[in-house]
């Protein structure tokens, strides 16, 4: 692997400490590869994720290894990247001058700065002609939304070639569906030929939520779920809920008996309503990076069938 001269410093965006609500521009000594994060990366764009200032206060274990704090582990914001490779081992896919994108762990410094490192397997090619802004609003919610679907939901993913046919007669229910994630799952399910997608969201984002591939949309400030179920909108296969709250607790109306509720926000157990989906089971999940993941969703991209959204 060539060894790259990098400055002493370089500027980072940097929350000083896990109280802090601010964000100041420093400079730090760049990241060097090491024999897990072994491919050097100039970043070319990266994307704040919400609510990322409040993760180490809030959950310290998640954010700083053992042994570190804010002194050892800066507090880089930006999960999302997209980058160009500078070196990586002789045997990477990704090797010199390839255009990657990603999203960092949050027990790693975040991409607010010039260089950043990472492992081969979190990171994907960028899809050819997807601009740096398109492609930076991608890994969360695209790798998210397939492991809500197709690891913790049971639905076939797309590069299982009879994907269309096991899915055809299975049906979603996916809140927050205007959303990061939601319209993500949204996308996804529509590309693996899932037969009934229903899309919650408010009634300004129903149109943008069918555009998606909803095949029915929930305004949930004129309709609660349960009223919903209750005047023939039927018990679904899996929910994907991207909310929680009050929402993640109404979404247990809409599961069929042998069905499943799964979140991202928490744990769907502990707000099921007394004697509501009986014979469903609920599931909560942390996104993990798997480029692997990410490589399929390009290829859904190239495709033209499914795309990052910006506002």
């Amino acid at each position: 692997m060539a060894t790259i001269d990098l400055p002493a410093t370089v500027p980072t965006i940097l929350q000083p400490s896990p109280d802090s609500d601010k964000l100041i521009l420093t400079s730090l000594p760049p990241p060097t590869p090491d024999e897990v994060n072994t491919h050097l990366l100039r970043i070319l764009a990266t994307a704040p994720c919400p609510g990322e200032l409040t993760w180490a206060s809030a959950f310290p274990t998640a954010v700083f290894p053992p042994g570190q704090d804010s002194t050892t582990r800066p507090l880089v914001p930006g999960p999302d990247l997209v980058g160009i490779v500078l070196s990586s081992p002789a045997d990477s896919k990704f090797q010199p001058g390839t255009r990657v994108f990603s999203r960092t762990p949050a027990l790693r410094p975040g991409n607010a700065r010039k260089y950043a490192t990472a492992p081969e397997h979190e990171l994907a090619a960028v899809p050819e002609g997807l601009s740096d802004e398109m492609a930076v609003a991608t890994p969360m919610g695209a790798e998210t939304g397939w492991q809500g679907l197709f690891v913790h939901g049971g639905l076939a993913p797309p590069m299982e070639s009879d994907a269309e046919a096991r899915n055809k007669d299975r049906s979603v229910f996916v809140t927050g569906a205007s959303g990061a994630v939601g319209g993500w799952a949204v996308q996804l399910a529509r590309a693996v030929g899932v037969g009934r997608i229903v899309g919650v969201c408010s009634g300004a984002n129903v149109d943008f939520v069918k555009g998606l591939g909803a095949t029915e949309v929930i305004d949930y400030r004129a309709t609660s779920v349960a009223d919903w179920v209750a005047s023939g909108g039927g018990k679904v296969d899996l929910v994907l809920d991207c909310v929680g709250g009050a929402m993640l607790s109404q979404s247990w109306h809409a599961v069929r008996q042998g069905g499943r509720v799964v979140s991202i926000v928490g744990d769907p157990e502990g707000v099921r309503p007394e004697g509501v989906g009986v014979g469903a089971e609920g599931c909560f999940f942390i996104m993990e990076s798997v480029g692997g993941q990410l490589e399929e969703v390009a290829r859904l991209i190239e495709r033209g069938v499914v795309r990052p959204v910006v506002d």
